[in-house]
C-alpha cells in the first residue's frame, strides 16, 4: 500500500514539529508549508491526502485556503488546527469545507489524538471516493443499457424482473411497468419443451451462466427467434444478487 501524504499548513515551526514528532512512527510523507499560497502551490503539485491547516497564516486565513482548494484540482480532506481560543473561528472553517478540527495544546500532550483525526479523516475521504465512483459506475452501466440494441433484462433472486431496457421492451411488445416484477417465463414459446428450460436451469444453476437459441414469444403472441446469454451477478461473498439476460434477435428471424 502506498504511504499517505500529509501536509501541514502552519507557520510555527514550533508547531510544524510537534504535527512531525506525532507523526513519525506512522510512516507518512510529511510535507510543509508556512502560507496559504506556498500550502496551495504544494496541494496542486503533490496531491495530499489529507492537510493539516492552520487557522491565522501570514497571507490569510483557512477559510481563504478552503475557497480556493477546488482552483488547484485537488480536495483532500482538511484538519484545522485551532489555539484554544479559536473554536468558533473553526467552526466557522468547517462550514467553508473542513472536516474536523483540533486544539493545538491536545497534541502535545495527546498525539494519539492527531493520528486518530487523521485517520477518520481518510477513511472517510476513501468512503466518499468509493460511494461515488460506484454511483457513477451506476449511472455509466444505466446509460448503456438504455442505448444498446440488444434487450437487457435484470432479475432479483428469485427470478423476478427489476429492471429492463428500451429495447427488451419492444422485442418482448410489454413495457417496463408490464414487466417489472413479472418472471421472464411470461416470454417462454411452447416450441420448447419443459426440459430445455429445466436444461437451462441448471446450466445457470451450476455455472452461473448460459447461453444458446430460444423462441421469445411476445405480447401480442408473435414468436421470433433470438440469442440469449445469462450470467449470474454475486457480491464479494458469493451470495447471488441478481441474474442478467441480454437479448439478440437473430436477423433472419421475423415474429411469425
Amino acid at each position: 500500500m502506498n504511504a499517505k501524504t500529509v501536509l501541514i499548513v502552519d507557520d510555527s515551526e514550533h508547531d510544524r514539529l510537534i504535527c512531525q514528532r506525532a507523526l513519525v512512527e506512522t510512516g507518512w510523507d510529511l510535507i510543509e508549508a508556512a502560507t496559504v499560497s506556498s500550502g496551495l502551490a504544494m496541494l496542486a503539485t503533490s496531491r495530499p491526502d489529507v492537510v493539516l491547516l492552520d487557522f491565522r497564516l501570514p497571507d490569510g486565513t483557512g477559510i481563504d485556503f478552503l475557497s480556493k482548494m477546488e482552483d488547484t484540482g485537488s480536495a483532500p480532506p482538511v484538519i484545522v488546527l485551532t489555539g484554544a481560543n479559536d473554536v468558533s473561528i473553526a467552526v466557522e472553517a468547517m462550514k467553508a469545507g473542513a472536516v474536523d478540527f483540533y486544539v493545538k495544546d491536545m497534541f502535545g500532550a495527546h498525539a494519539k489524538i492527531l493520528k486518530w483525526a487523521i485517520n477518520r479523516a481518510l477513511r472517510e475521504s476513501e468512503a466518499h471516493l468509493t460511494a461515488g465512483h460506484a454511483e457513477q459506475e451506476i449511472r455509466l452501466a444505466k446509460c448503456v443499457q438504455q442505448h444498446l440494441t440488444d434487450g437487457v433484462v435484470v432479475t432479483d433472486p428469485l427470478g423476478n424482473i427489476v429492471s429492463a431496457n428500451p429495447a427488451y421492451c419492444t422485442m418482448t411488445g410489454y413495457t417496463s411497468a408490464q414487466l417489472l416484477n413479472k418472471n421472464p417465463s411470461i416470454l417462454r414459446s411452447e416450441r420448447q419443451g419443459a426440459d430445455f428450460f429445466k436444461a437451462m436451469s441448471d446450466a445457470v444453476s451450476r455455472n452461473d451462466f448460459w447461453q444458446g437459441k430460444l423462441w421469445i414469444r411476445r405480447k401480442d403472441g408473435q414468436e421470433f427467434l433470438a440469442n440469449l446469454t445469462i450470467a449470474a451477478i454475486r457480491d464479494d461473498t458469493g451470495v447471488l444478487e441478481n441474474h442478467i439476460g441480454v437479448l439478440s434477435r437473430i436477423p433472419e428471424s421475423t415474429p411469425t
